[in-house]
């Protein structure tokens, strides 16, 4: 049987980053806010990745359509109807999830550092181009409440 990465319900609080400037390294300490946002997501299970993604440039894998974003009410993640056009699952290591908001923008998701402990993960949004040049006025981070669900029950699992 080939393992398989729970589903995940994501509940983020996510903050709106006010001075990002891609060109330094700055400090939790350093960054500057001005809205805090709520945001659910989910993460559907799915067998554990044995290959490398495609890359960039390449045809993405089709993605499933229970990975969604649940709840947005400061629309703040731009998506069609929730859905994601690229999603590349490392979990727990890192998740990836893009969705194109017109022509060559895009709206950048990246989950990453999960804490089993405290059951959260790091949250980071973003618009970007081409995904090397972020729109610095539409930069986010934030903290998620990390829920495992049974599979097709919506009943979170130890």
């Amino acid at each position: 049987m080939k393992a398989r990465l729970p589903d995940r319900q994501l509940t983020c609080s996510v903050r709106h980053i006010t001075n990002f400037d891609p060109e330094k390294l700055q400090t939790s300490a350093e960054l500057q806010y001005d809205a805090v946002y709520p945001l659910t997501l989910a993460l559907p299970g799915i067998p554990v990745r044995t290959a490398p993604p495609p890359e960039p440039q390449d045809e993405p894998e089709p993605v499933d359509p229970r990975t969604r974003i649940l709840a947005d009410p400061g629309n703040i993640a731009p998506t069609n109807n929730g859905t994601f056009d690229r999603a590349i699952d490392y979990w727990p290591e890192r998740t990836e999830l893009s969705a194109v908001i017109a022509g060559d923008l895009l709206n950048v998701i990246v989950i990453n550092k999960y804490d089993p402990a405290t059951q959260t993960a790091n949250f980071f949004m973003t618009r970007a181009a081409e995904l090397t040049r972020f729109q610095t006025n539409h930069v986010y981070q934030g903290e998620c409440k990390v829920r495992f669900v049974a599979s097709g029950t919506g009943k979170s699992v130890a």
